[in-house]
């Protein structure tokens, strides 16, 4: 191993040499004293600002010059692009009558469901309720003819009795 390995280059750049004899010791450098040395320091931060700086300018620049380019080919084609907006627009109502339409399909189909339900539970009430009601109906007639039967029958027969006591009270009044 040289002079220049173990020094790290020490002995080039300062131009001291170890003592004759010696063993020579690497130096202990910051990476950033090693980069000087090397002439790659790292920039400060003054020169990184600067470079981010520019490149921002450089990019906006450029993303200007990109923006002026569109506007010019917007320019050059605007009754393509008018035609293709109306387009648009005339699609998208279309589009919106559609929706509007399914939705109201969709509200119609839902309460002819609901209607053909209830129409259906009312169906099956009655075919269930029918015979209760046509017995109900035999019993409620049933017993309105034998009420009136009775009714009828009490009345004549107080009718009768009351003929009769006051045929008998003429007979006896008579003899």
């Amino acid at each position: 191993m040289d002079v220049a390995e173990a020094t790290g280059g020490f002995a080039e750049a300062t131009g001291v040499r170890p003592e004759p004899g010696t063993q020579p010791r690497p130096a202990k450098r910051s990476p950033t004293a090693a980069a000087r040395l090397n002439g790659m320091a790292p920039p400060s931060w003054r020169q990184s600002l600067a470079r981010v700086w520019n490149e921002r300018e450089r990019l906006a620049a450029a993303g200007t010059e990109t923006l002026r380019q569109a506007w010019n080919a917007a320019q050059e084609k605007e009754p393509r692009i008018k035609a293709a907006a109306q387009v648009c627009a005339v699609s998208g109502g279309v589009a919106v009558v559609l929706v509007a339409w399914l939705v109201l399909l969709t509200v119609l189909e839902s309460t002819l469901i609901v209607l053909s339900g209830i129409v259906g539970l009312v169906l099956v009430v009655s075919s269930v309720l029918a015979p209760i009601a046509i017995v109900a109906l035999v019993i409620v007639t049933a017993c309105i003819g034998v009420g009136v039967t009775a009714f009828v029958a009490r009345e004549s027969l107080q009718m009768q009795t009351a003929r009769s006591s006051h045929a008998s009270k003429q007979a006896k009044y008579l003899d």
